[in-house]
């Protein structure tokens, strides 16, 4: 059956709703003064209605009820319904009502849409789920080997799109996402919650992009609330909307409005979307413009208005309008050159006054289509955090990524740049009991630049792959592993950089082996394996 039957359906239910609702036989809720009632919301094959719990209108609701089956032949299933009391609702009153519409009375803590239905005072044992869904997930992998290549995607597609749909709508509180970020890292770096391993580095250091020398795990937690805000802002016509404004901000705007008295918790999140909403939002001049021209964002390029003016003129309560002709919706050529200086004169006449916008609306001046994206909003908010530590190695990050080898090469060399190579002399400085020898050779303490240059057998696989030229003059001239692979992986030829990768690879691969197995393959047959790679 098409799916637009039920949509045509759905909007005979809600006619019917609407004139019972007009006799005053059914009275929605208001949340406050001056917000719009409400009195039914649809969402696909679900049903909401609001209304006074009393005897008459569970009545003349039921009635509505029984009118839409016979009209549609579409019969509400009571028995999958449920009904929820207000607390000042005496208990007898609430069962009567109940039993009069065959339904059971939930006390509003179950789900809805992987979302509480009520957020209770401990927001933290509301959103103690996001916690347990992904440990479940986590657990159901046990056992599994994943390489690193293959946990930085399950991590990235799976792991951190489980509270994705919950960060749309809420902030989730420091705590739970301090315990998030820390069992991400443990799934990352030990894979097992029983043996959490060496957490080398941590989370708040992944995060940072490739580019920056880490591996690009994202939180959107706050852009994803903040595109709430911008919907917010820019369709005011929308119920939610309205409901936020009648409430919270009558006489104000969005981005002008103070947190106010008892706020809900769903207005605190959005709230704290509008400092982030500055840094990204502008003005689009409509035809009759009370935009302040140097309190608010509205001139292209830049972030806050602090233009320099000629002595002697007041501009600073001036809207928009002031500058303009009137009547006619051009720019005031002689006013702006009198009032502003040649440059910011000549930057206010390049902003274009559209026919086409009628009022002032808040655009995303970070996309060229001027609509809000999480992405974009993700990377200027970065752009912005200029206290945090950037965790960069010097080299060349981009060559790193880019060399034509398998992921699991990459994220080798990766680990080898960050200092997070598990090698016996790293152990022992974690305090993990190991013998500090090499295990292949037993002659010299493994460290990196022992393990893949050092070492008698590590030496031999170099020159079977025919790469040894290529290393030889880097080996004299550093002492630092670090250096010394990043200058091994700009070597132009793509080709041979992906030798060296997979090489190393492999020599880490076989001195895992030697120690976990008591296996080992000849220093020629991964010379040979890597050349033909």
């Amino acid at each position: 059956m098409s799916p637009y039957l039920f949509v045509l359906v759905a909007e005979g239910l809600s006619a019917l709703i609407n004139i019972v609702v007009s006799k005053g036989d059914i009275h929605g809720i208001q949340i406050f003064r001056g917000t719009p009632k409400v009195s039914h919301l649809l969402f696909t094959g679900d049903y909401f209605l609001f209304y006074r719990a009393t005897l008459t209108e569970v009545t003349n609701l039921m009635g509505l009820l029984r009118s839409y089956a016979e009209a549609s032949g579409q019969e509400i299933n009571m028995t999958k319904s449920e009904v929820f009391f207000s607390h000042n609702i005496c208990r007898p009153a609430r069962e009567d009502m109940a039993c009069i519409m065959g339904v059971h009375q939930v006390l509003g803590t179950s789900m809805y849409l992987r979302l509480p239905s009520i957020i209770g005072r401990s927001k933290k044992a509301n959103f103690a789920f996001i916690k347990d869904h992904l440990l479940k997930k986590i657990n159901s992998w046990r056992g599994r080997s994943l390489s690193k290549a293959g946990k930085e995607v399950m991590t990235k597609l799976v792991l951190q799109a489980i509270p994705s749909y919950i960060m749309s709508d809420s902030v989730i509180l420091d705590d739970i996402m301090k315990d998030i970020k820390k069992m991400l890292n443990c799934f990352w770096w030990g894979g097992i919650n029983t043996n959490k391993g060496v957490m080398w580095l941590a989370w708040e250091k992944l995060m940072y992009s490739k580019k920056e020398g880490g591996l690009g795990f994202r939180d959107f937690n706050m852009d994803m609330v903040t595109k709430q805000g911008f919907h917010m802002m820019t369709k005011p016509k929308m119920l939610v909307s309205k409901v936020f404004k009648a409430r919270y901000y009558p006489r104000s705007s969005f981005l002008e409005v103070s947190l106010g008295n008892n706020p809900s918790f769903v207005w605190r999140t959005l709230w704290r979307s509008r400092k982030f909403l500055t840094l990204g939002c502008r003005w689009s001049i409509g035809d009759v413009s009370r935009i302040k021209v140097m309190s608010e964002p509205w001139l292209r390029g830049m972030n806050k208005v602090a233009w320099e003016v000629l002595k002697g003129k007041c501009v600073y309560d001036i809207n928009v309008d002031n500058v303009r002709l009137t009547n006619v919706k051009q720019w005031d050529v002689q006013e702006i050159r009198d009032v502003f200086t040649h440059d910011v004169a000549n930057d206010i006449l390049k902003v274009p006054l559209l026919e086409d916008v009628l009022e002032d609306s808040m655009v995303w001046k970070e996309e060229q289509n001027e609509v809000y994206r999480v992405k974009s909003s993700y990377w200027l908010l970065r752009s912005f955090q200029t206290n945090r530590l950037i965790c960069r190695e010097e080299g060349d990050w981009g060559s790193l990524w880019n060399i034509k080898a398998p992921p699991r090469a990459k994220h080798l060399l990766w680990r080898i740049f960050r200092g997070c190579l598990p090698t016996r002399k790293k152990l022992r400085q974690h305090f993990v009991q190991c013998t500090p020898n090499c295990q292949l050779c037993e002659n010299s303490e493994e460290d990196e630049c022992h393990v893949f240059f050092g070492c008698g057998t590590t030496n031999q696989s170099w020159r079977e792959t025919g790469l040894y030229s290529n290393i030889e003059p880097c080996l004299n001239n550093f002492s630092d592993v670090n250096a010394l692979i990043l200058d091994i992986c700009s070597i132009k030829d793509m080709r041979n950089a992906g030798r060296v990768a997979v090489l190393i690879w492999m020599i880490w691969n076989n001195r895992n082996n030697a120690i976990w197995n008591n296996d080992r393959e000849e220093a020629s047959k991964l010379g040979m394996q890597a050349y033909h790679t």
